[in-house]
């Protein structure tokens, strides 16, 4: 199994509507949430099988500490189709969790063939 990172990411859809209308939460793709008091989120918005490793590592940020969200693909193959581009991803659950911090810690992950590495973003809301 391949994970779909690098350039096998097709950005089937650009809204996460779109992806709901068509794909199953429970069979093809996840949603973890877990919401504490705190001022602090840290997501991976695609984990699972579309960047692995990125939810563990969010996880593992959060803690017990701080608020934790991850869209996984679950599918057993072909999770690059469940990728949408950061800057559109709307997940309602997702947003809701954005709008109760004040600083969003965004893990991204990213293979090619010769290299594969993890990014950070970091977005201060107040």
């Amino acid at each position: 199994m391949q994970p779909a990172l690098g350039n096998q990411m097709t950005n089937s859809y650009e809204r996460f509507g779109d992806l709901s209308a068509r794909e199953i939460e429970g069979q093809d793709y996840a949603i973890r949430i877990c919401l504490r008091n705190g001022p602090i989120l840290v997501m991976a918005p695609h984990g699972g099988k579309i960047e692995p490793g990125t939810a563990e590592i969010a996880e593992t940020i959060a803690g017990n500490d701080h608020s934790f969200y991850t869209f996984e693909g679950i599918k057993a193959d072909g999770n690059g189709v469940l990728h949408i581009q950061s800057h559109l991803f709307d997940e309602p659950r997702a947003i809701e969790a954005v709008k109760g911090a004040e600083i969003v810690i965004s893990v991204h992950g990213h293979a090619d063939r010769e290299d594969g590495f993890v990014m950070i973003g970091v977005l201060i809301l107040v």
